[in-house]
């Protein structure tokens, strides 16, 4: 519930300057800073807001925790939002080696972490810290990873493109979040922590596919459609053919999933978890 409730005061406040910062044909070093400027204040604007908010969390879901939760996870978007924005020049300059390299270590961290935090303390702090500790190591790993420095400097001429470009982000992240986890949010206060626990593993398992499949491409994609937007037609192809591309992998690991969503379930989780079964079967046939 926390993890949700920090999702979504990211995307109603994203400005889409990572993709604006991709698609822009300016200097580099001035829209760098600005955009490093931008993403700095929209941190300290976010971890002040829920900060503030956490304890209506709380009541709104009506379990209690949820309220230190969200404040301790509300410091992951501070850390993110000090990162060096220089990484962003890896998937720019389409190195994706090091993009994707360096783009899993704070995952593995995490993922790390949780495993020592769930050992030890066995309870949901378990979670909340090891994003923390991902968070955490990031930050400085980002400027060992490269050697960009950015500087507390806004360019009006990338402020402008920026901004630009990012109302379309904002216009349009927070109506596609909405749609895909407004129904999760429903759950969470109607029903509990638990059911919402299972509905959540249930639609994450079924569309493992397509995320999966996205994250694969769209590191790539994104600068090579940068690179194409003067050309309409060549973007236009390269743009069917990586959903063609893209279908081709996601639909027939769908369906062996459907086929095989019972032993799936059993082999994660055993026979604790066997009423995510049905919801899952559904999602996949969706």
């Amino acid at each position: 519930m926390a993890t949700l409730s920090v999702s979504v005061g990211s995307v109603f406040s994203s400005l889409g300057t990572i993709q604006g910062v991709i698609q822009s044909r300016l200097a580099v070093r001035p829209t760098l800073d600005t955009a490093f400027c931008l993403n700095l204040l929209r941190g300290l604007f976010l971890y002040t807001l829920l900060f503030l908010v956490a304890p209506w969390i709380e009541r709104f879901y009506a379990t209690p925790g949820v309220s230190a939760w969200t404040r301790v996870l509300a410091l992951t978007v501070l850390l993110d939002s000090a990162n060096n924005i220089g990484m962003l020049l890896y998937t720019k300059e389409l190195d994706y080696r090091r993009a994707s390299l360096y783009g899993q270590v704070s995952p593995l961290v995490s993922m790390l972490s949780a495993l020592g935090f769930a050992y030890w303390l066995r309870n949901p702090w378990a979670l909340v810290l090891s994003q923390v500790t991902g968070a955490l190591f990031q930050l400085p790993f980002s400027y060992w990873a490269h050697s960009y420095r950015p500087r507390l400097r806004i360019d009006p001429e990338a402020l402008r493109h920026l901004l630009a470009y990012g109302r379309y982000v904002l216009g349009s992240a927070p109506l596609f979040y909405l749609s895909a986890h407004l129904d999760e949010i429903a759950i969470g206060r109607r029903y509990g922590s638990r059911s919402m626990g299972a509905y959540q593993r249930s639609y994450n398992t079924a569309a493992l596919p397509a995320t999966y499949g996205a994250e694969l491409v769209s590191g790539v994609v994104l600068p090579v459609f940068a690179a194409l937007q003067s050309r309409p037609e060549a973007l236009r192809e390269a743009f069917l053919k990586t959903n063609r591309h893209v279908a081709n992998i996601c639909l027939p690991a769908s369906a062996s999933l459907l086929l095989f969503a019972s032993e799936y379930i059993r082999l994660i989780n055993g026979s604790r978890r066997v009423e995510v079964i049905p919801i899952l079967q559904a999602f996949l046939a969706y």
